[in-house]
């Protein structure tokens, strides 16, 4: 955890803006992560529903397989692609930062059966799309739980900035 926890945190809504500003341009694809049955976890999968139909650029719910989403990305040649999941930073829950594939370890801490480094890794094998992860602390991330209000906070927050700077 050492190496991410220092790593581009993003405290407020207006950091996160700006930061996505600077990154977004062409086409974008943004690809949420997670399981939604498993409290906070569910935050990347529960983002790509809410933004469907909302932005200009391509959103696909990778759910826990994002891996079976490589060819479509592949296939559509994005600039941009902003994977969003729930990462344990060692941060306040809620908490957003910005990572590109090399500041994430390559035993970073998912739940899911393809590392995102990885996925990242197999991705620009293939285009030369510029990758960017999103992460949002969670507070839970038990079996049958529900967003924690600090995360479901943080997730209407990043719709929202999300759909108007993709609007």
């Amino acid at each position: 955890m050492d190496g991410i926890s220092s790593v581009n945190k993003i405290t407020d809504q207006g950091d996160v803006k700006k930061k996505l500003a600077r990154i977004i341009r062409g086409k974008v694809i943004i690809l949420g992560v997670g399981n939604d049955l498993r409290g906070d976890d569910g935050f990347g999968s529960l983002l790509a529903k809410g933004l469907k139909g909302m932005v200009k650029g391509i959103v696909y719910d990778g759910g826990v397989s994002p891996e079976n989403y490589i060819g479509k990305i592949i296939k559509e040649k994005p600039d941009i692609i902003l994977i969003v999941d729930a990462l344990d930073m060692g941060s306040e829950p809620g908490k957003v930062a910005i990572f590109e594939p090399e500041q994430l370890g390559r035993d970073e801490f998912s739940t899911h059966h393809l590392s995102l480094p990885l996925l990242a890794a197999i991705i620009q094998s293939q285009i030369r799309a510029q990758i960017y992860t999103i992460g949002v602390q969670p507070e839970r991330t038990k079996f049958g739980e529900g967003l924690s209000p600090s995360v479901g906070r943080t997730l209407e927050r990043l719709k929202q900035v999300l759909a108007e700077l993709l609007a």
